[in-house]
């Protein structure tokens, strides 16, 4: 996937830092799995701090209400 050159518009790869043609520097995109695997890391850092055995309770009580 290409985009533009934030410098002189012409056609870059997406992970480039610089550009081809004028040599420009651009920020590379991030990927969405980087941002997925920082928010699962994030949530498995929560769960770890926080009370994981409250947690367990309330899912199992949550799965006994909806199974009858």
């Amino acid at each position: 996937m290409a985009r533009p050159c934030q410098h002189c518009g012409a056609a870059m790869s997406r992970i480039a830092e610089r550009c081809p043609e004028c040599g420009g520097r651009n920020e590379p995109e991030r990927p969405w799995y980087v941002y997925l695997v920082g928010g699962a890391l994030v949530l498995l850092i929560f769960l770890w701090l926080g009370d994981f055995g409250a947690l367990v309770d309330f899912v199992s009580r949550l799965l006994t209400t909806l199974h009858g």
